[in-house]
């Protein structure tokens, strides 16, 4: 049969404990009852019995038998019965049994003792870890039990054995209270030990997920640097083996009047020969008397073969995108190109250029030229296989901005000289540049951002004038050719990052249809 320990924790059971070798356990009001909890009410109830634990191996079951007590039973602190009868709860070794009345609460600990009775065993340790370690009695429950057998001793024994069992439970209870004040004090002072040690594991976790995450950062930094060292050195060898194949294209159109041949001046001109303008519409006609109306524009090609090079298609035709352009073409008049001309680095010399080949689909042109025995260097092209990736490091070359670039890159005084001895005109400032040796294209490094509709989207910072640079990719071939920039249509002012680029499958294609075709005979 198993032995049940019921410890009183509060009211009128406080610091009682009964041992209860039985089947079933019985709380009521009368004494009859293994428990009597006749002290919750302030006038005796009707009924007797009103809770039953049921008692097996390891355990029981408590079951509330009569509800007109007005009793609420809980089991650790949960409300065990809510008064509907044969309702029964699980009850376990270390449990508390909670009864709560009119006239207060009575609460026990309830404790399964296993058949060699060992005072050790009364209750569980609260700690794990300490447990296992020492396996001690809980103060409380171990003088509780020691004060209920004294008590019952009491009763049996005469005066002079009273007197030396007196003695005996002083020294027994005095070896006890040191061996649980000593036990209590080690499992505070291994607890505390056991604490720290915990901290320490913890602030050495801490630092080295903190080196790790500065590690990681340090090498996610270390491959950014040398990402753009490598990417700096290869936009320098490519600046310093390709720069002088990399032209800048200058040329100037004039209107033709359909009809008449004639081609559109402005209407007057100051003593200078500068044209004036008037307030009374577009300041030009065929019968003015001021100087031919001459647009200039400026563009980039690089040379792909000995006297061919590749450019946009919009730089040899450059009426094609301007508004203005459109509206004197619909009036009656035809565009015509009177001067295409490439200055390369380090050649005063000009190239006149022939446009060979135009594409009907793309921004692309073919353009021809007379090398006068100059050493120009080609540039390489990637296979018309090769696909770029969204993400590849690119490098441009060209001249953004035109002539106006070229200037800004001089100091005051020769920029001063070259303005004054050409004057406006863009043709004449080239040449100057030329001759004082300033024609040099820029570079400027990005990425592929996108490859839509079988176009190439960059991000290497261009603007007008860099229409027709080549594109390179870290292999230093060139992957295609610069077409246009997106730009704000409120503002009016490029969007940085999102450039335009032809492949250069597209101008490899031109330049086969551009060759002429073997003749059998």
């Amino acid at each position: 049969m198993q032995t049940i320990l019921l410890v009183g924790l509060s009211g009128s059971e406080k610091g009682r404990v009964r041992l209860f070798t039985q089947d079933s356990i019985t709380f009521g009001t009368s004494p009859r009852q293994d428990v009597d909890l006749s002290s919750l009410y302030t006038e005796n109830p009707n009924a007797e019995t009103l809770a039953r634990v049921f008692v097996r191996d390891d355990g029981g079951q408590i079951q509330v038998e009569d509800p007109v007590l007005r009793v609420e039973v809980r089991h650790n602190g949960n409300t065990a019965s809510i008064l509907h009868h044969d309702s029964s709860t699980e009850v376990q070794d270390g449990d508390r049994l909670e009864f709560h009345g009119p006239n207060g609460t009575i609460v026990f600990q309830f404790q399964v003792l296993p058949e060699e009775y060992q005072t050790a065993s009364l209750v569980k340790q609260p700690d794990p870890e300490i447990s296992a370690a020492h396996h001690q009695v809980h103060p409380l429950t171990a003088t509780l039990f020691v004060k209920e057998l004294v008590r019952s001793l009491w009763a049996e024994v005469g005066s002079r054995e009273r007197f030396r069992l007196k003695g005996a439970l002083l020294i027994i209870a005095t070896l006890i209270v040191a061996v649980v004040g000593f036990n209590v004090y080690q499992n505070v002072k291994v607890a505390s030990l056991i604490g720290e040690f915990n901290r320490y594991k913890q602030e050495q976790a801490n630092q080295k997920a903190e080196l790790d995450k500065q590690r990681a950062e340090l090498d996610k930094q270390r491959e950014e640097v040398d990402k753009k060292l490598s990417t700096f050195t290869v936009a320098q060898r490519i600046m310093q083996e390709y720069h002088a194949g990399v032209p800048i294209i200058v040329g100037g159109y004039t209107y033709v009047d359909k009809k008449t041949g004639k081609e559109l001046r402005y209407r007057d001109a100051n003593d200078t020969g500068e044209p004036l303008g008037t307030d009374q519409g577009f300041p030009a006609s065929i019968d003015g008397q001021g100087p031919v109306v001459v647009e200039e524009f400026t563009g980039t090609g690089f040379v792909v073969d000995n006297g061919l090079l590749l450019t946009n298609r919009h730089v040899v035709e450059p009426w094609l995108g301007d508004e203005l352009s459109q509206r004197i073409i619909a009036d009656g008049f035809q565009p015509h190109m009177s001067r295409l001309i490439a200055y390369f680095p380090g050649i005063k010399t000009p190239f006149p250029l022939e446009v060979k080949k135009r594409s009907t689909e793309y921004d692309v042109a073919l353009c021809s030229f007379d090398t006068s025995g100059y050493a120009i260097p080609v540039l390489p092209l990637a296979s018309p296989n090769s696909h770029a990736q969204v993400g590849e490091p690119v490098v441009l070359l060209g001249y953004p901005t035109g002539v106006d670039g070229l200037l800004q890159r001089l100091d005051e005084n020769l920029k001063d000289t070259i303005t004054h001895r050409a004057g406006r005109s863009v043709d004449q400032v080239t040449r100057e540049l030329a001759d004082f040796g300033q024609i040099r294209p820029l570079v400027t490094q990005g990425n592929i951002t996108d490859m839509p509709n079988g176009r190439l989207v960059h991000s290497a910072d261009t603007t007008e004038g860099g229409s027709g640079g080549p594109l390179f990719n870290p292999d230093g071939k060139v992957i295609g050719i610069n077409s246009a920039v997106l730009r704000n249509p409120s503002t009016q002012q490029d969007f940085r990052g999102s450039n335009f680029g032809i492949p250069i499958s597209v101008g490899i294609g031109l330049i086969e249809s551009a060759k002429p075709v073997a003749v059998t005979k």
